[in-house]
């Protein structure tokens, strides 16, 4: 995983693509429902700004991703490791198995619970910390890098026995 500076997530994965065909970058993006009137739009938007993650199947030499100024540092462990681990790496492969683009999920309310019946947050290893109704979006918490992060996440209220569309 990269520590970029903000803004700079784009082009990053832009030059690792264009020069690196052994490597994904993703620069994850939560999809979200925004009202603007009375009309309901959907937006784009940094899940973790600052980030990019690449992925390989080898060890690589990091280095090579250090020639930009938007790069501050790849992140790494005490013990000197690069390669993420434990719930980073489940963090890292839940972004990779939704293509870095956490689009919204489908739930549905069961008493006081929240059911996810589909979408990204249904294979999430993070908590549903709060449902935002009437914003359509969940609050849910995760850690990563040895740091408890929580982001707001677009879903789609279902009645209990509906279909998704």
């Amino acid at each position: 995983c990269i520590f970029c500076r903000n803004g700079s997530e784009q082009k990053i994965v832009k030059f690792i693509d264009a020069n690196y065909s052994d490597i994904k970058a993703l620069a994850p993006m939560r999809i979200i429902n925004e009202k603007i009137g009375k009309q309901w739009s959907r937006k784009e938007k940094q899940l973790l700004p600052g980030y990019v993650f690449i992925y390989t199947e080898y060890e690589t030499n990091i280095k090579l991703y250090l020639k930009s100024a938007d790069i501050y540092k790849v992140l790494g462990y005490d013990s000197g490791t690069k390669s993420l681990a434990g719930s980073d790496y489940d963090y890292a492969m839940w972004i990779y198995n939704n293509h870095g683009r956490i689009a919204p999920s489908f739930v549905f309310e069961d008493g006081d619970k929240i059911v996810v019946t589909s979408g990204p947050l249904s294979d999430f290893n993070g908590k549903i910390v709060k449902i935002e109704k009437r914003k359509r979006r969940a609050l849910v918490e995760f850690e990563f890098d040895g740091v408890k992060r929580q982001v707001s996440l677009a879903v789609e209220f279902m009645a209990k026995n509906e279909e998704k569309k």
